[in-house]
């Protein structure tokens, strides 16, 4: 017995019809001025690199604030279900001066059911001479 094709024939006509459609008012759009042009969007990109410079630049790191951050993912590892699992994201540091530190970030890691989960939080970091530190930290909601 054969199947007919012509339901399948309307279908892909039907198909056709759409992407046709959706050409014209995407190609009516581009016309309009609603997207910006290549210029536009290589100004957009030069502005983002200038900002992102300006913030390298205002965030010196030296050793200390890198023996402070990991003093306080330390700390963090101490306290998750699954510390083999934990993937630390970009890291702020703030220098207090004095030796205190205050740094946030956020670690995605796997709770007891196996789930990746990510925790905020922020951490208090402390030290007199510069080899050792003292971290608190406090999960964030």
């Amino acid at each position: 017995m054969k199947v007919p094709n012509k339901p399948i024939k309307v279908f892909f006509a039907f198909v056709g019809a759409l992407w046709l459609i959706a050409a014209i008012v995407v190609g009516l759009r581009m016309r309009s001025g609603d997207f910006p042009t290549p210029s536009e969007i290589a100004a957009q990109i030069a502005d983002l690199r200038e900002m992102h410079a300006l913030e390298v630049r205002n965030y010196p790191r030296n050793h200390a604030d890198d023996a402070a951050s990991a003093a306080c993912q330390e700390k963090m590892l101490q306290l998750l279900k699954s510390p083999g699992s934990a993937r630390f994201g970009d890291v702020k540091i703030y220098n207090d001066g004095g030796g205190s530190y205050h740094i946030s970030n956020w670690v995605d890691s796997q709770n007891g059911f196996g789930a990746m989960l990510r925790t905020r939080y922020t951490c208090r970091v402390e030290t007199d001479d510069g080899v050792a530190f003292t971290a608190n930290v406090q999960i964030l909601p």
